[in-house]
């Protein structure tokens, strides 16, 4: 998520117009009811667009942006929807938090649903990799019924499977051959995997997590590039279920975060000898709006209407956020801001 709002901040300050359009999704209402939302905030930002603008320009705009909608996979489990159009394109991203329906129609992107979907650092996808086939969950960290932790993601080649009891027989040969069976096992898996966060907007950005014995590991370090994943869990799929499997994901996700949160706090206190930090909402907002963030920390349960801006700033001139627990910052919480000057 966080490259997207880079991508899109950069985008709508290029642009006349921006359209912005949320909605509750599934998990919270029936797909008819998701369409009467779409359907109303639709007009409703058309009215709006042509009171800015022509009536011609508003039509088209809108067009894209149900284009758009019209191709998104409604199947895929989400609480929320956030969509946008401007001059340049049109984007649709799925969100694991509600939102109300809502249209905005300014400037720029109304960018609050997406800074708040960047809290979410106990998410992944988890690859497990094993002989019965090779799957891809999308892992949602603050479920608490373990099958609405793992999403298992279907389609694009997925689950694969290695080959039948042919392949399977050189295992017990020793020979080369069996070795190369599992690296096209492998490049096969890679594929896969790379297809399914080319084309789900919500998992494109998350941390790869793969799960496996250490030779698998090994093989699909090799076949899928220099950083074939995020973080890697030596342990077999076939022995373990999903609820073991979970554990181990989860702590693995807890180390991320606090590494990420470690380097942030250190170079905090290097720009603190330097007089290079400014602290509470008044100061963070203002140095970011005019480019000077260079990393923003906020503390989880910093008020989102407060950060959403300053977040969307940083962002917006190119610098990076860490989202750390709450009580990090100490007295000068809940958000600092890292300048450039």
């Amino acid at each position: 998520m966080h490259d997207t709002i880079t991508a899109l901040v950069a985008e709508d300050a290029t642009t006349a117009h921006a359209v912005t359009v949320t909605v509750p999704t599934r998990r919270h209402g029936l797909d008819e009811q998701m369409q009467t939302h779409l359907d109303q905030l639709l007009g409703e930002a058309e009215t709006q667009l042509t009171e800015r603008t022509d009536g011609r320009t508003a039509a088209v705009l809108v067009s894209e942006l149900e284009v758009a909608l019209d191709r998104l996979d409604r199947q895929q489990l989400s609480s929320g929807l956030w969509a946008g159009v401007t001059d340049h394109g049109a984007h649709v991203h799925l969100l694991d938090d509600e939102v109300e329906p809502a249209v905005t129609v300014a400037d720029r992107f109304d960018l609050l649903a997406l800074v708040r979907q960047t809290r979410h650092t106990r998410d992944a996808l988890v690859l497990t990799i094993s002989e019965p086939g090779a799957k891809l969950y999308r892992y949602h960290g603050d479920a608490v019924d373990i099958d609405a932790r793992f999403e298992e993601v279907r389609g694009f080649g997925l689950p694969v499977v290695f080959g039948g009891e042919d392949a399977r027989r050189g295992r017990e040969t020793g020979s080369w051959q069996r070795d190369e069976r599992y690296r096209r096992w492998l490049r096969d898996i890679n594929a896969a995997v790379s297809d399914a966060r080319t084309r789900l907007p919500a998992v494109v950005e998350l941390p790869l997590i793969v799960v496996g014995i250490g030779r698998y590991l090994a093989f699909y370090g090799e076949v899928a590039g220099s950083t074939p994943y995020d973080l890697a869990i030596e342990r077999s799929p076939e022995a373990d279920t999903l609820a073991e499997i979970d554990v181990h994901v989860a702590d693995a996700l807890v180390g991320h975060a606090a590494t990420t949160v470690a380097a942030a706090i250190a170079q905090l206190e290097q720009a603190r000898s330097a007089n290079r930090l400014a602290a509470g909402f008044d100061d963070v907002a203002g140095a970011a709006s005019h480019g000077r963030g260079q990393l923003l920390i906020v503390e989880e349960d910093a008020d989102d209407a407060e950060v959403g801006e300053a977040v969307a700033d940083t962002y917006r001139y190119g610098g990076q956020v860490v989202w750390a627990p709450a009580g990090t910052l100490g007295d000068q919480g809940p958000v600092v801001l890292v300048t450039r000057w």
